[in-house]
């Protein structure tokens, strides 16, 4: 939780939001002077109702184990417009009926993407498997070892490729495309950094 007024708090947040979850207190900012007189209610009643919600968010939405859709590698995940919103409602704040969207938007992107092969695999639109039970390896350097407040697993990434073994090409988070020869894969962090 955040508390500024500065002109570019903005571009704070954005480092912020990429491994953590993340909201600025703007409304508490408004009742900080209250806490200097004999009734600091105001501040207390917002303090707990915006703690309210990060405790429902942190109870329905935030990644308990390495199968949410939240891990995925936003910026490489091909998705309809529809279900690209997923991580946008996931980061939302301010308001309880963000939690209730951000649950939908999850069921949705599940029934969408998360498929049965040999054992359950994310696949997006381009046929592209997103692998999370290879071997673990090449650790992530901190904060990249953290998405939505989760604590990723010792060198998790994703195995990905094609689900009928085709070539294809993955865009990473820098804008670099990556591509693969027939039944080759690529590593790839729920950051979207390519690893080796």
């Amino acid at each position: 939780m955040g508390f500024s007024t500065q002109q570019h708090r903005s571009e704070f947040a954005a480092e912020i939001v990429q491994y953590f979850r993340f909201r600025w207190c703007d409304q508490l900012v408004g009742h900080l002077s209250s806490l200097a007189t004999p009734n600091p209610g105001p501040f207390l009643e917002r303090l707990a109702a915006d703690l309210a919600e990060e405790e429902q968010w942190s109870a329905r939405i935030k990644p308990i184990d390495m199968g949410s859709p939240l891990l995925l590698p936003e910026c490489s995940f091909s998705t309809d417009g529809g279900h690209k919103s997923l991580w946008r409602h996931a980061r939302s704040y301010g308001d309880e009926a963000n939690i209730e969207g951000a649950a939908k938007a999850v069921r949705e992107f599940e029934r969408a993407h998360l498929r049965k092969q040999e054992h359950y695999q994310w696949i997006d639109d381009r046929d592209l498997i997103f692998g999370r039970n290879g071997a673990r390896h090449a650790d992530a350097p901190f904060p990249r070892g953290w998405k939505f407040s989760y604590r990723l697993p010792v060198g998790f990434h994703y195995d990905i490729m094609h689900l009928e073994k085709r070539k294809f090409s993955i865009t990473d988070i820098g804008g670099a495309l990556h591509a693969t020869a027939a039944n080759g894969h690529i590593n790839m962090d729920p950051h979207g950094y390519v690893r080796g």
